[in-house]
C-alpha cells in the first residue's frame, strides 16, 4: 500500500511540475505577443490623434482625454499622462509621456525603443503647426511601423521557444525527480 501512494505523490508532484513550468513558459512567451498588439493599438491610436488634430482641431489636453477613454491597456497609458497634465497644467506632453513612460504600468509591455518612439513623438505634440504636426505624425507611424516588423520577428523567433522551453523544462524536472 505504500508502494502505491508513494507512486501517485510522484505522478501528481510530476504533473504539478510540468503544470507550472509550462504556464511560466506561456506566460513569459505573452510578453512578445502582447508588444505585438500594443505597438498595432499604438498605431490607431496615433491616427486617432491625428484626425482628432487635422479634422476636429481639438486641443491636445482634451485629444489625450478622449484617447485615455478607450478600452485597451495602452490608453492606461494615455490615461496616466492627460491625468499628469490634469494636475499640473504647466506640465508639457513630453513631460507628462516621460513620467508616464518612465513608470512601470502593469500590463504594458513596450520595450525600451517604443518607448523613444512615443516620448519624441509626446516631444513634437503641440509644438508646431498642423502642418508640422502631420509630419512629426507620419515619421512616428513609419517608425512604428518598423517597430511592428522587428515585434512580429521577436514573437516568430521568441515565443515558441520559451513556449518550448517551459513544457520541455518542467519534463526534465519531472524526470530527474521521478
Amino acid at each position: 500500500m505504500k508502494v502505491g501512494m508513494n507512486m501517485i505523490f510522484k505522478i501528481i508532484s510530476s504533473l504539478l511540475i510540468v503544470t507550472s513550468t509550462t504556464m511560466l513558459g506561456f506566460a513569459y512567451s505573452n510578453k512578445y505577443r502582447e508588444r505585438l498588439v500594443q505597438i498595432r493599438q499604438l498605431k490607431s491610436i496615433i491616427r486617432d490623434i491625428e484626425n482628432q488634430i487635422v479634422f476636429f482641431t481639438i486641443p491636445i489636453p482634451d485629444v489625450l482625454k478622449n484617447i485615455s477613454e478607450g478600452n485597451n491597456r495602452v490608453c492606461t497609458l494615455f490615461k496616466y499622462v492627460y491625468d499628469v497634465m490634469l494636475y499640473d497644467r504647466e506640465t508639457t506632453p513630453g513631460e507628462a509621456f516621460e513620467k508616464a513612460l518612465d513608470r512601470d504600468i502593469n500590463g504594458i509591455f513596450l520595450n525600451q525603443d517604443d518607448k523613444e518612439i512615443l516620448k519624441n513623438f509626446a516631444k513634437l505634440l503641440g509644438g508646431s503647426n498642423i502642418d508640422g504636426q502631420i509630419n512629426s505624425i507620419r515619421m512616428i507611424e513609419k517608425q512604428l511601423d518598423n517597430q511592428e516588423v522587428s515585434a512580429e520577428q521577436e514573437k516568430n523567433k521568441y515565443e515558441r521557444m520559451y513556449k518550448s522551453i517551459g513544457i520541455l523544462s518542467g519534463l526534465a524536472i519531472a524526470i530527474v525527480l521521478f
